[in-house]
């Protein structure tokens, strides 16, 4: 497995992004610091979200793995703004498939854990110019990931993502896509997926209604 590690580090406040239906209110296009800062329940100092659902305990952070960029860069035909996703953490060696839903990670004096993964919207497919991208990130599983907070403290790129400890239950971000996304329903990955005690109440309540459908 190849070091996890932190590449960047973003926040930022809100400001306007145009989209095919007009100009909104946005934090999406968030700035890079240089210096470390401390990481609390709530997330970073001087980052915020606008729309609603976005944020709080469970999404406190939000981290793109830098490996599905190059898939971004080819489709728009050049560099992709930084941070493409709007995320907090850049990463290099973070993938959803091998990332366990409640896996723990030391990052500089932190402590947090995997909650869900991201689930890209229409606000990114603007930024990007990408009208398909939130199907495309569904259907490659190139989503990113959001992590709560166990233990504050200061973070800042080139920090190592240290392992601390990894659930048995095994259910990995990539799993979790599927059991909400996927076209055909697995009630059995559903059901493992559901039944990972760390995943976020906001993915569980969005998965939940497949695991009925699916019966």
């Amino acid at each position: 497995m190849a070091e996890r590690r932190v590449l960047a580090l973003y926040a930022g406040l809100p400001g306007r992004l145009v989209t095919p239906s007009g100009e909104i209110e946005s934090a999406i296009a968030k700035r890079p610091v240089e210096a470390p800062l401390r990481v609390e329940g709530d997330g970073l100092p001087g980052d915020a979200q606008v729309s609603p659902g976005h944020g709080g305990p469970d999404r406190a952070l939000c981290l793109y793995p830098s490996e599905h960029l190059g898939h971004w860069e080819a489709r728009t035909g050049g560099p992709v703004p930084a941070p493409a996703f709007g995320q907090n953490l850049t990463s290099a060696g973070v993938l959803e498939p091998e990332v366990a839903i409640g896996e723990t990670w030391r990052i500089g004096a932190a402590l947090v854990q995997v909650t869900q993964p991201r689930s890209p919207c229409h606000k990114v497919a603007a930024r990007l110019g990408l009208p398909d991208l939130v199907a495309d990130a569904r259907a490659t599983g190139f989503v990113g990931l959001h992590l709560r907070v166990l233990e504050p403290g200061e973070l800042a790129a080139g920090d190592a993502i240290e392992p601390v400890e990894r659930p048995e239950h095994g259910v990995t971000v990539a799993d979790a896509v599927r059991a909400r996304f996927a076209r055909a329903a697995d009630p059995r990955l559903i059901a493992a997926v559901l039944a990972a005690p760390e995943l976020a109440a906001e993915w569980r309540e969005k998965t939940a209604p497949r695991l009925a459908r699916a019966a």
